[in-house]
């Protein structure tokens, strides 16, 4: 009898591992054809997946080099000792989630900066743009702009500044001069957006690294991009990511850009990913002093914006 119920209970761990297995390849399969970035969410997602696995393995040799005892063997001494090990099995959980959640803090964790200007950004949108779906696309948008590591101090900072022969870029959006070889202004995007946007007129050079007026900036920029593309009747999810990429490279690039896809057969013009992003008149000769070209990096500014860094803003907006 005894044996033919362990065998039972073989059974049954056996199908309850598979069935797991299988749930959790329904799942990805799931994430994968319905996410709106053509796959890559999905990938970035098994990326944490797999960190969080590293994580927790690291926890549990922590937690056992903090506590020699065992759950399982505490969970035996219950029936002798129901108080003693249900005290014990309360402390080793206590310990186990805090160390899981020390891990997990530091995984999502914000620039030091970001803290300090996101309810500046979070100001500006809501008098400019109060309607704003998906806000954690700026936050990211910023930390994209500004940020060469998470812990540089220029991250998210005003004063951060990018200084070469080719162009001078300043600020949480980097706001470009761009030179001609003989260091004429081929094109001055902060003069530009002063003439363009009332709000931003009184604006002086002197004051240029302002952190209000650099979001209000940001914000202004990408709402008449949003504005402008909205009526394509695109989704929420394609438009931010075509003004992403117009943000960064202009959005006569983004027109064109289109173009050439809806010119390609089975190539979808309302779709960024694998779609739009796959054409363009971009360079793709690398530049000098970046190992990238044009086209490398505005396609890796929507990737990072869109999917890489949006979640852990999307965490502090509390965006569903």
């Amino acid at each position: 009898m005894g044996r033919s119920r362990d065998a039972l209970a073989g059974v049954f761990k056996s199908f309850r591992f598979w069935w797991m297995w299988m749930l959790a390849v329904a799942v990805i399969l799931f994430s994968y054809f319905t996410d709106p970035s053509g796959g890559k969410d999905t990938e970035i997602w098994m990326l944490w997946m797999a960190k969080l696995v590293v994580a927790v393995g690291i926890v549990y040799l922590a937690r056992r080099s903090l506590i020699e005892a065992r759950s399982y063997e505490l969970f035996k001494k219950a029936s002798e000792e129901p108080m003693s090990a249900a005290i014990a099995l309360v402390a080793i959980a206590l310990i186990t989630a805090s160390l899981v959640f020390v891990a997990g803090a530091r995984a999502a964790e914000l620039p030091t900066n970001a803290k300090k200007y996101l309810p500046a950004l979070d100001e500006q949108i809501t008098v400019i743009w109060p309607t704003m779906p998906m806000r954690s696309m700026l936050g990211a948008l910023v930390e994209q702009e500004s940020c060469i590591s998470l812990k540089h101090s220029k991250c998210w900072n005003p004063r951060a500044e990018l200084n070469t022969s080719r162009e001078y870029g300043f600020g949480l959006g980097q706001l470009t001069i761009a030179y001609r070889a003989d260091r004429s202004v081929r094109f001055n995007k902060w003069q530009e957006v002063k003439d363009k946007y009332a709000e931003l007129a009184d604006w002086q050079w002197e004051d240029r690294y302002d952190a209000g007026m650099q979001l209000r900036t940001i914000v202004l920029m990408n709402h008449d991009c949003y504005s402008r593309m909205s009526k394509l009747n695109l989704t929420t999810h394609n438009t931010l990511a075509m003004c992403d990429s117009a943000y960064n490279g202009g959005f006569s690039g983004v027109l064109n850009d289109r173009r050439l896809c809806a010119a390609r057969p089975g190539c979808d013009p309302d779709v960024w990913f694998g779609n739009v992003e796959l054409y363009s008149q971009k360079s793709r000769q690398k530049w000098h002093g970046y190992g990238k070209s044009p086209y490398d990096i505005n396609r890796e500014h929507v990737t990072n914006v869109m999917v890489v860094r949006r979640p852990k803003y999307s965490e502090w907006w509390k965006e569903s």
